[in-house]
């Protein structure tokens, strides 16, 4: 499982200790006045490619004079993995210092990225999508302000704001794709994730946002925070043969929860299932570990999500159809 469980525990217990459930959401109704879009600092656009269960995010990128195509890993602690097949293609040794050159995706060239193996590519044996060679993880991403467009099938990384002026702050900025928003903090966290509150069913949760993996998870004391247990109407079994039977820890995987709102700010998700993951919860760690979900951006397939480390915000557009 390439989600690093036990460096995502650690964040979740640190994030107690920022109190982001105490940080105040900070509603934002259309552009401000005098602020244009920019444009310009649009560096690549990825597609959002949906399948059962689950969605790839691709981005074709150059590497080394080689075209490829790579996946974009929101909650992965890595700058760039790649297959060993391209590695040998590149003929690149692997160490614990190697480093790629070069990355070229769209308008950006990216030199002296930290590379680790991936011996396994998510999605690789896709009818769906063109040949995988890796991912680009959180250390990666953070160089851009990002853009999950459901709707429209896209993912765009826009260049971070050189200046910060009065007519240019970026916590005044919004990509053209966003007119009317509401906005909550974001507080970096280890491993290179980043943390926000939300709400689900109007209690406070934290959320850490994650792209490869199937559905949203939630932890048990997130479940138990808002009256779930397996008994609740809405908990459902699941299929035996399901392949989230059991978590990296061995731990069964055995219930889902539907109908779950989700709520950023003024803005909400509608009906969001999510797994009941129990090692989110484990007894060794004695300090208490805070409601807490992994949220997969393919439940915003009408809304369109700005994550923006640049300004220390995430910001969710009111719903619309996809084009």
């Amino acid at each position: 499982m390439l989600i690093n469980i036990n460096g995502f525990l650690r964040s979740t217990v640190l994030l107690s200790a920022l109190n982001l459930l105490a940080s105040p959401v900070a509603g934002q109704a259309n552009r401000p006045p005098g602020v244009p879009p920019a444009p310009e600092r649009l560096v690549a656009e990825a597609t959002i490619r949906y399948h059962v269960n689950n969605a790839d995010v691709v981005l074709p990128v150059t590497l080394h004079g080689h075209t490829v195509t790579m996946l974009l890993g929101f909650g992965i602690d890595a700058d760039v993995e790649l297959a060993p097949t391209m590695l040998a293609q590149l003929n690149i040794p692997l160490s614990d210092t190697t480093q790629l050159d070069s990355l070229t995706l769209g308008t950006t060239v990216e030199h002296h990225l930290a590379m680790q193996t991936l011996p396994q590519v998510p999605g690789a044996a896709s009818p769906n999508l063109p040949p995988l060679v890796g991912l680009l993880g959180n250390v990666f991403l953070a160089r851009y302000d990002i853009v999950y467009d459901g709707p429209a099938r896209r993912v765009r990384l826009y260049a971070r704001p050189r200046q910060t002026t009065a007519a240019s702050a970026p916590s005044a900025w919004l990509p053209p794709e966003m007119a009317s928003v509401s906005c909550t903090p974001i507080t970096p966290l280890p491993e290179h994730n980043a943390g926000f509150a939300i709400q689900a069913n109007g209690h406070p949760i934290h959320a850490i946002l994650e792209t490869v993996a199937s559905y949203t998870k939630m932890n048990m004391v997130a479940a138990r925070t808002i009256g779930l247990t397996q008994h609740s109407p809405n908990v459902h079994p699941l299929p035996a043969d399901i392949w989230e039977k059991q978590d990296a820890f061995g731990h069964p995987v055995k219930y889902q929860a539907t109908d779950i709102r989700l709520t950023l700010g003024t803005q909400s998700f509608t009906e969001v299932p999510m797994l009941l993951f129990p090692s989110l919860d484990l007894d060794q760690y004695t300090t208490p570990v805070p409601p807490t979900l992994l949220l997969n951006p393919d439940d915003l397939q009408h809304q369109i999500l700005l994550f923006s480390e640049s300004s220390g915000r995430v910001c969710l557009s009111v719903p619309r159809q996809k084009t």
